[in-house]
């Protein structure tokens, strides 16, 4: 049985520090900051179709995503805020569940969420 470690914190608690010297230590883990880092850098075209259809296309030139564009569309708009949010949620969820078949033969995997507590993912971790 795999044991599941939930990594949380505030900005400069030390995760990075904490994952980096995981990481060198062969422990698997999945950062859910890099899985959203990777869907703005690589864009799928179903990303891509959902800003369109969530009247965002303003922030797409090419295969780029204008995060800026973004922001400042989201930030009084909190009905495109919750639905973007929502669908970077279900994509990080869809890499974390991968993430966990892939490694479900290993003593111990550790999951970076930095909001944790906040979307009551600690019920997944056997320890935080």
């Amino acid at each position: 049985m795999t044991i599941i470690v939930g990594l949380t914190g505030g900005i400069a608690s030390g995760k990075t520090t904490v994952v980096k010297f995981l990481k060198k230590k062969r422990f698997a883990i999945h950062d859910s900051d890099a899985v959203v880092k990777k869907i703005y850098i690589k864009p799928s075209p179903s990303f891509i179709k959902f800003l369109k259809r969530i009247k965002l296309g303003n922030a797409i030139n090419g295969l780029k995503i204008n995060k800026a564009v973004i922001r400042d569309e989201i930030f009084n708009n909190l009905s495109k805020r919750r639905k973007l949010e929502k669908h970077i949620h279900i994509e990080v969820k869809k890499s974390r569940d991968r993430f966990l078949k892939k490694h479900k033969k290993s003593k111990i995997v550790l999951l970076d969420i930095p909001l944790l507590f906040e979307n009551k993912l600690e019920k997944i971790c056997d320890y935080t």
